[in-house]
């Protein structure tokens, strides 16, 4: 009966938390975006959530790793390491990419600059767009030789579609 109370309370709190990130996201994007209305250039970036959750899952599959290494018992097996191994990789990543990915839109110049989660940096002239397709959780950015893709939880994304249609990019 215990064990039933715990998952029933587990799988009620993941939404509550997932649903207090989300909420989150958008008021700070709100606030950003307000304060960015009369900026000679805008700053689209991934929301600082992104690094916190990406940093506090690297730590606690750190630990997972280090516990699992000092204190071994029959579970520790190359499958174990491996899987654990690729969260604590995805956790840097998203981190990464946090503070890394960004998109620079001026208002009075006819190009934007795309940095990826990488660093490589891409300066595109607005008449270089084909299109741009809005994705459900994703936005594409389509030249002739290469696709770019913006989270749709960015902040100031807005910007981004504005810039895009005043300049006559067509939506796909």
């Amino acid at each position: 009966m215990k064990q039933i109370i715990i998952r029933a309370i587990s799988l009620s709190v993941i939404p509550i938390v997932v649903g207090a990130l989300l909420a989150y996201i958008t008021k700070s994007n709100k606030k950003e975006m307000l304060n960015n209305l009369n900026k000679e250039h805008i700053l689209v970036h991934l929301p600082k959530v992104n690094m916190w959750v990406g940093f506090l899952s690297t730590s606690f599959f750190l630990v997972c790793f280090f516990m699992m290494l000092l204190f071994p018992n029959d579970t520790v097996n190359i499958g174990t390491i491996t899987v654990i191994s690729l969260f604590i990789l995805l956790g840097i990543f998203l981190v990464a990419s946090s503070l890394n990915w960004r998109i620079r839109i001026f208002c009075d110049k006819d190009y934007l600059i795309y940095r990826t989660s990488f660093g490589r940096t891409y300066k595109i002239q607005y008449k270089d767009f084909v299109c741009y397709k809005d994705g459900n959780s994703m936005l594409t950015l389509k030249t002739e030789n290469k696709s770019f893709f913006v989270d749709k939880k960015a902040t100031n994304l807005e910007f981004l579609i504005e810039r895009l249609q005043q300049q006559g990019v067509k939506k796909h």
